[in-house]
């Protein structure tokens, strides 16, 4: 059997993504990823079929959504647009907003970092296995499995001197 053991949280396959540039574009795609992040008792709105197909005014969102994002408590927003914290997102540019705002959370932002990260990577490892291993098996090499087996526990316990002294 398997048990969870839960040494650390492993690195978002979002972030994964963008290191690898595998870089998502559609909807169809951002939906997925933001999906594959969010815990199951707290869906995003975003990412279900329901917030494309129904109206914002039947999903209580009408008036309330601008292109644009806050970066902080003081205010502070990017704009997923010229202007855009003045242009109010309707039923006719809501998949425009959509894909603009989850490319922003879910690209953009991670840019930076995964940049920085990319290049440390990098000194140490060679870029190829960025490119050789698809997004699941590089968050278990850099994150682990996440669950350990009896026979990995065994092993462990088989390979493991512990001094005297502790």
């Amino acid at each position: 059997p398997q048990q969870p053991l839960l040494l650390g949280l492993p690195l978002a396959k979002s972030f994964l993504r963008v290191l690898r540039g595998d870089l998502a574009e559609s909807i169809e795609d951002l939906q997925a990823i933001l999906n594959a992040e969010q815990h199951c008792s707290a869906p995003d709105f975003r990412g279900s079929a329901a917030f494309r197909e129904r109206s914002l005014k039947d999903l209580g969102l009408e008036d309330h959504l601008t292109f644009s994002v806050p970066l902080d408590r003081d205010g502070n927003v990017a704009e997923l647009l010229p202007g855009g914290r003045n242009v109010s997102v309707t039923d006719a540019n809501k998949e425009q907003w959509l894909r603009a705002v989850l490319r922003f959370e879910l690209v953009d932002c991670l840019q930076e970092a995964a940049d920085s990260f990319r290049a440390g990577f990098c000194e140490i490892v060679s870029a190829t296995h960025l490119v050789l291993l698809n997004v699941d098996e590089l968050q278990e090499a850099l994150s682990g499995r996440g669950t350990v087996t009896d026979a990995d526990l065994r092993l462990w316990q088989d390979k493991t001197v512990v001094s005297p002294a502790v």
